[in-house]
């Protein structure tokens, strides 16, 4: 990642990021977002704390601070490389990856049992969640909605109970 020369205000009442150093922490989530290759990446970049008041500035290097995933909301490290006193910021973002997949048009109950004609395949952002979004209409019929989805909500494996292969009681034979 290339170093920009930059300079937040020093007294500034609300520290504003300079042009290129916005379009360099885009790059760089970008680049470490890890999307799939069929998906398209949007980043919406923050405001930095309008109460900080940082020092003056020459060198502003964005970094990806450690164990950090770009997915959702998140942050991207801003630290003074080169001024009269060294500082180092978190600057939030959101990273939108939006791709096909299942979804409810018309939502569906808590306990309820999709079947085909509850699914359409659309394009949603599957970064909105932590959990898996379902692409394989096989794997999600038939089975019962966890918790209510809203019109139009991508199917997630949280959304879905897992399938109950035998009842309780029931005598289960292992071979081994």
């Amino acid at each position: 990642c290339g170093l920009l020369v930059a300079a937040l205000p020093a007294n500034a009442e609300e520290p504003a990021l300079a042009a290129g150093l916005v379009d360099q922490v885009r790059t760089l989530a970008l680049d470490k977002a890890g999307a799939p290759a069929a998906a398209r990446v949007e980043v919406v970049v923050g405001q930095l704390d309008p109460r900080l008041l940082l020092a003056p500035c020459e060198r502003i290097e964005p970094y990806l601070p450690a164990n950090v995933r770009l997915w959702g909301k998140s942050r991207i490290g801003l630290r003074c490389t080169q001024g009269r006193t060294a500082w180092n910021v978190y600057l939030p973002i959101v990273v939108k990856v939006w791709g096909r997949a299942l979804v409810v048009p018309g939502g569906a109950a808590a306990g309820s049992v999709l079947v085909e004609g509850d699914l359409e395949e659309a394009e949603v952002d599957l970064a909105e969640e932590f959990t898996a979004v379902f692409f394989d209409r096989k794997l999600v019929v038939g089975r019962t909605v966890a918790q209510a989805l809203r019109p139009g909500q991508a199917v997630r494996q949280a959304h879905i109970k897992s399938r109950q292969w035998f009842a309780a009681g029931d005598a289960v034979k292992v071979v081994a």
